[in-house]
């Protein structure tokens, strides 16, 4: 059985559709009255708990799609552990990865596998960054960008705008070091597109990338609109706290169908090896869409069985599971 957490959330309420598109019908889960009316009106099972008494009774997999994953995912990660039920979650940001760290050995010695980033954050990146380093032995500097086109929730933004004046980390000779969002900038080509990518040392990459790839270097990049890079140089004094106000005021829950229709993601990652360099171009579907597709992807997948312990998508499923999202493109280069 999938349980899906959050499922009346914007993400999570996309990912239900798609599971249910994909034949499959999952219990719903949360901790408000949404989610019974939800599951009502879509005739699935329904639990409704908190995070300090989580029901996981006969869940085998257990899909997190509410945020803040900082808060939700140890509390709900560590009832998958006692329940046998493998953990997922939509987790993108470095934090949230960091946080399962303490949990992975307990997690591996229950034969249960954690596995956050099932979204957009990270599967397309974590698959990419693989894909890009296979044959090319140790990988001394690893490149990860991507572009996303289209509208954000505002889940999202409330979980990016406080933290862009906050410094995220980079990989240097093996060990994290202190960066800051859009201190450096790299102009990238996608067909006849050049896009502008700044430093985006949040990405969760910054961790996942660690265990999938082993690259001793490892620097993550994506694009913002312009007043998240006005908040990343102005820091968190109060012109940044009414500019945040301003962008949450104008915030919707999600952008519609037709939005994410003309949306799209482009992801570039590059491996810089011992035996040569590669990149690979990813272009897929709005990172929304992509995320619900990946996320029931991953559940589907971790029904069957999966490895224990703290897992990445690629370290999970190898790094193909992204040649079998809907919409998906790859292509390899050399950078």
């Amino acid at each position: 059985m999938i349980m899906i957490y959050g499922a009346n959330g914007y993400s999570g309420q996309l990912i239900v559709e798609e599971a249910l598109r994909r034949g499959l019908r999952p219990m719903l889960a949360g901790r408000g009255d949404g989610v019974l009316a939800m599951a009502e009106r879509l005739g699935l099972k329904v639990r409704r708990f908190s995070l300090e008494a989580p029901d996981l009774k006969g869940v085998t997999v257990l899909l997190n799609a509410a945020g803040p994953f900082s808060v939700t995912g140890p509390a709900l990660a560590t009832a998958a552990i006692a329940a046998g039920a493998a953990y997922l979650d939509l987790a993108g940001e470095y934090p949230e990865h960091a946080a399962l760290a303490d949990l992975s050995d307990p997690a591996e010695r229950a034969g249960v596998m954690l596995l956050p980033g099932v979204g957009f954050g990270v599967v397309p990146t974590d698959c990419a960054a693989v894909l890009a380093a296979q044959g090319l032995g140790a990988i001394r500097r690893l490149v990860i960008a991507y572009e996303t086109r289209g509208g954000a929730s505002r889940g999202t933004l409330e979980t990016v705008l406080p933290a862009l004046h906050i410094p995220g980390v980079a990989r240097r000779a093996g060990g994290a070091v202190s960066s800051r969002g859009g201190e450096r900038s790299l102009v990238l080509r996608d067909g006849r597109r050049r896009v502008t990518v700044v430093t985006n040392p949040w990405r969760a990459d910054q961790v996942s990338a660690v265990r999938s790839v082993s690259a001793a270097d490892i620097e993550t990049y994506a694009t913002f609109p312009g007043a998240a890079r006005l908040l990343m140089r102005i820091g968190g004094g109060a012109l940044g706290g009414v500019l945040r106000k301003l962008a949450l005021a104008g915030a919707s829950a999600g952008p519609d169908a037709k939005a994410r229709a003309r949306g799209g993601t482009t992801v570039w990652a590059e491996a810089y090896g011992e035996r040569g360099a590669r990149r690979v171009v990813l272009r897929g579907p709005d990172a929304y869409d992509f995320t619900a597709r990946t996320a029931v992807e991953c559940a589907r997948l971790a029904l069957a069985g999966a490895p224990a312990g703290l897992q990445t998508p690629a370290t999970a499923f190898g790094p193909d599971l992204v040649r079998a999202i809907e919409g998906v493109t790859l292509e390899t280069q050399d950078p």
